[in-house]
């Protein structure tokens, strides 16, 4: 039980060691298929191994209740052309070539 637990633990950190941030602006914020949202960044922006889309950085799906609070964050950060601080989880599950958003932050 010991090692499966160590093993999870290293398993997790490996797999947020991959995970990317980006500071900057939303450049495109476009909703999609089945509730996902996809977001554009300014900027260079170096995702997840698994994040190969030209046109989005970063996803969401809006129809889960703590995506809608991100999703309206992102929102109000494009619409205010506010600078935003965001971080992915490593993985594409949302959408198979983009990242997944995992929080951000609105910066002044």
């Amino acid at each position: 039980m010991k090692k499966i637990f160590i093993t999870m633990i290293l398993l997790l950190m490996v797999s947020s060691a991959f995970a990317s941030d980006f500071t900057g602006k939303i450049s495109r914020l476009t909703t999609g298929y089945q509730g996902r949202v996809y977001a554009k960044v300014d900027g260079n922006h170096i995702g997840a191994s698994c994040s190969t889309h030209d046109s989005y950085h970063f996803a969401i799906d809006a129809t889960i209740e703590r995506n809608k609070i991100m999703y309206s964050s992102l929102l109000a950060a494009f619409m205010s052309n506010k600078t935003v601080e965001l971080f992915g989880t490593g993985t594409c599950d949302t959408f198979p070539t983009i990242e997944d958003l995992s929080y951000m932050h609105i910066l002044q």
